[in-house]
């Protein structure tokens, strides 16, 4: 399960943006949302569920400590990798000139057979692609 995790990429600490624009970081299966950014260069980082006291440190990109207070919750891979899946749909959709449904087949192409039952369905796609257009 380890490997296909790192196969996917959600093992390593990825930095991406929430739907709005702000800071994320997804480190083994748990999002984290920005909280604080000191001048030194050190990032304090909190659980995205509100209610759990989950929260990571990092400095210059590099995960520091992870909390003193563990998840209340465990890692949720699926969301996880949903969240950089549709990143990557945004991503592609403001590059692209043609159809939302052209682009949605080609996505789903290029999505790994693991990642394919988590990912958003194909209208979901379509209409994520024309909002950011």
């Amino acid at each position: 399960m380890r490997s296909e995790l790192a196969m996917e990429g959600l093992i390593e600490p990825i930095f991406t943006l929430s739907n709005r624009g702000g800071r994320r970081l997804i480190n083994e299966g748990f999002i984290y949302s920005l909280k604080t950014v000191n001048k030194n260069g050190t990032t304090y980082w909190r659980c995205e569920d509100r209610k759990c006291p989950g929260s990571i440190k990092t400095l210059n990109c590099i995960i520091v400590t992870d909390s003193k207070t563990a998840h209340n919750h465990g890692p949720d891979f699926a969301r996880a990798k949903n969240t950089l899946i549709r990143n990557d749909v945004k991503e592609k959709a403001q590059n692209h000139t043609g159809k939302a449904a052209a682009l949605v087949n080609e996505i789903i192409r290029d999505i790994s057979p693991l990642s394919r039952p988590i990912s958003d369905k194909p209208a979901n796609m379509k209409q994520l692609i024309n909002r950011t257009k």
